[in-house]
């Protein structure tokens, strides 16, 4: 899906064609995919699982006349629209634990804040419900 930026709070009304960038729509913050099967005697649970972290670094503007180098902003500028700077961090991976049991799944080192670490830890429990 090819999407152009969403206009600014106050219009611009000097852009031309070569500052309209078009790019690719992303979901930003934590996504967590998880397809469980369970086995025939119920005690283990086979997992295929995926979970990802996308955050939104800034706004890379191309670099003025005769300079090389993009500078980032955290808001698209009046003059141009920038181009959208993803980080992203994704395991995709396939375990079996047994009933009762936990694992360590992933662990996030983020870009923004400093720091900031998201761990990924899954449980798996299986209760029979009695009709």
């Amino acid at each position: 899906i090819i999407v152009e930026p969403a206009p600014a709070a106050t219009p611009v009304p000097s852009a031309t064609p070569s500052q309209v960038l078009n790019f690719e729509t992303r979901n930003i913050g934590t996504t967590f995919e998880v397809e469980p099967v369970i086995s025939a005697d119920g005690q283990y649970i086979d997992i295929n699982l995926s979970p990802e972290q996308v955050q939104l670094l800034g706004f890379e503007t191309p670099p003025d006349a005769g300079k090389t180098e993009s500078t980032l902003t955290q808001e698209p500028t009046k003059d141009n629209a920038g181009r959208p700077v993803f980080y992203t961090m994704k395991v995709t991976t396939s375990i079996t634990l047994h009933t009762g049991q936990h694992m360590l799944i992933a662990v996030h080192k983020a870009a923004q804040p400093e720091g900031y670490i998201e761990i990924f830890i899954i449980g798996a429990e299986i209760v029979t419900v009695d009709k």
